[in-house]
């Protein structure tokens, strides 16, 4: 399965949409599914995305 999370500028919602898929995908050991995440706006190219909403569900799903 592929799944693709956007939101606006890929700095919060759709990076920690993708934390949050790759744990069920973990605890499911579906190996098979490719999961990635994009903004529509080109408001952050070169950036990574913002450890505020990633940091905590990582530390959460680890």
């Amino acid at each position: 399965m592929k799944d693709l999370f956007v939101d606006g500028g890929n700095g919060r919602r759709s990076s920690a949409d993708e934390v949050v898929a790759r744990a069920i995908a973990t605890s499911a050991d579906a190996t098979e599914w490719r999961l990635s995440s994009a903004g529509l706006k080109d408001k952050y190219i070169g950036d990574t995305e913002n450890p505020r909403s990633t940091d905590p569900l990582n530390e959460l799903y680890e």
